[in-house]
């Protein structure tokens, strides 16, 4: 799971992260040999911009599966400052970054 640009990282999670460890957590994943897949939840208003999903993508190697993840506010969610809609993120916007991404990749997939 890539929650941000590396850049956004710490604010996006709220805590303090060694990016360090999150490249090589990376590394380990796409040499391991096994099946794997990266996904991002898109959240209106922390990821949702294209550059964002880009550095993402370059971040996990343009790795040929990277889903992104369509994020519906709800009042089912443990933190409360996400029942908002603003943090929701349309179909039409996904497909939109599902675009952005096709000429760097080939199995770009939006997940509602």
């Amino acid at each position: 799971d890539i929650k941000a640009p590396l850049h956004k990282y710490n604010t996006i999670t709220n805590t303090q992260v060694r990016l360090d460890l999150v490249q090589a957590s990376i590394a380990l994943i796409q040499t391991s040999g096994i099946a794997h897949e990266f996904r991002t939840t898109v959240v209106g208003g922390l990821i949702s911009k294209d550059d964002d999903i880009e550095q993402m993508h370059k971040l996990v190697n343009f790795s040929d599966k990277y889903k992104l993840h369509q994020f519906r506010a709800s009042s089912k969610l443990i933190d409360e400052r996400f029942f908002a809609e603003e943090y929701s993120v349309s179909d039409s916007h996904m497909t939109h970054l599902r675009e952005s991404l096709k000429g760097i990749q080939n199995t770009a997939y939006v997940q509602g």
